[in-house]
């Protein structure tokens, strides 16, 4: 095998385990614009698959109350920092995003250093979001 053909051809989905399904399903689709693709009900847990593009997603488990003494694990502990998106219209997110109440980690700052705009906010269960733009 040429290693030189192992290639990453893109992200297919990002699982996040909710507090609350149904605020984060509308959290998804009222904030970040995002449209439910498929729900899937099976014996251990629901899972809800929100579509980014024509090949990825977000997924949104619900747990039934089984697992949120992990969801909100310490930081420290915790090796997941954030999700991030690119965006074409920055500004108009960023007024989009205050508008929805958002609790913003960094609010629409210009990174030098990256050459782009950036927010970080969080959804509902403490994930932290980054969009990314001109």
């Amino acid at each position: 095998m040429n290693k030189e053909e192992l290639k990453i051809k893109g992200f297919f989905h990002f699982a996040i385990n909710t507090l609350d399904i149904n605020e984060s399903i509308e959290f998804y689709t009222k904030v970040l614009k995002l449209s439910v693709k498929r729900v899937l009900e099976l014996e251990e847990f629901g899972l809800v698959e929100m579509q980014v593009t024509e090949d990825s997603f977000v997924e949104l488990f619900d747990m039934r109350g089984k697992c949120t003494e992990f969801v909100k694990v310490a930081p420290e502990k915790d090796k997941f920092r954030h999700i991030a998106f690119t965006v074409d219209n920055i500004h108009g997110w960023y007024e989009h995003l205050k508008e929805c109440g958002v609790t913003f980690e960094l609010e629409l700052t210009y990174l030098e250093a990256h050459g782009h705009h950036a927010i970080l906010f969080y959804d509902p269960n403490g994930v932290i979001i980054e969009l990314n733009g001109p």
